[in-house]
């Protein structure tokens, strides 16, 4: 069974209310984007991921558990919400595709000096998850 712990500094935006519409400047389109904060959040993700852990865990044989801990800056100005930091593994090769997460468990802490999420990701054997 393969696993992996990580601990990334910085306080990640929200995906689902961190999006803008900007026109396209090639095509003059219209398109969502991610907001420039959750766009560097995703950069400072990835210059964190050590090689080690670009191990791509995941399949269908072996879904995934995921358990973060997420220390927010301020009390009670965002929800916990881990759909960037899942885009985020993916994109950095932690894990092969964030829909092989089967299990989660989160909690939400609090560190105005060093907000940061600490990421344990497991894939699971058969006998866990039963499939």
């Amino acid at each position: 069974m393969k696993g992996i712990h990580l601990v990334i500094y910085g306080q990640p935006a929200r995906k689902s209310n961190s999006r803008r519409i900007v026109r396209d400047r090639r095509t003059g389109r219209w398109m969502i984007i991610k907001s420039a904060e959750a766009l560097h959040y995703e950069e400072t993700f990835e210059r964190q991921v050590p090689q080690w852990a670009r191990q791509r865990l995941g399949s269908q044989k072996h879904p995934l558990e995921l358990q973060a801990r997420v220390f927010m800056r301020h009390k009670w100005t965002s929800d916990l919400s881990l759909e960037l930091v899942q885009d985020c593994l993916e994109k950095a090769d932690v894990i092969s595709d964030d829909r092989y997460i089967v299990r989660k468990v989160s909690e939400k802490k609090w560190d105005r000096r060093e907000p940061r999420v600490e990421l344990w990701i497991r894939e699971l054997d058969e006998w866990e998850w039963g499939n």
